[in-house]
């Protein structure tokens, strides 16, 4: 969605997003300052596999199979961590960003 001022012509709102917001992100530094191959290498480092039943969802011949799901969960999580997952890798420090 685009709102337009009918007096100025200006961009009061895009996407749902007022217009000083988006004032504030042409300000923020665009280029990245760590390379997609490194924070590909960071999610990498961060992706476990665990072990769980998963139940086959066929009508005919239910069945339970023994899987290795993908997970970015910390291997040495705490139990207040518990669940929360590598989300995104920041673009200007890398630092992993957590699920909630």
């Amino acid at each position: 969605m685009i709102n337009i001022d009918a007096e100025t012509g200006a961009v009061t709102m895009y996407s749902g997003k007022p217009s000083n917001i988006i004032e504030e992100l042409l300000m923020d530094e665009t280029n990245p300052k760590i390379q997609k191959e490194r924070a590909l290498e960071i999610y990498t480092d961060a992706l476990r596999v665990k072990l769980e039943w998963r139940e086959n969802q066929d009508k005919d011949t239910p069945k339970y199979e023994l899987i290795y799901k993908q997970t970015t969960n910390n291997s040495e999580k705490k139990f207040s961590d518990f669940g929360r997952e590598v989300r995104y890798i920041d673009a200007h420090t890398g630092e992993k960003i957590w699920s909630k």
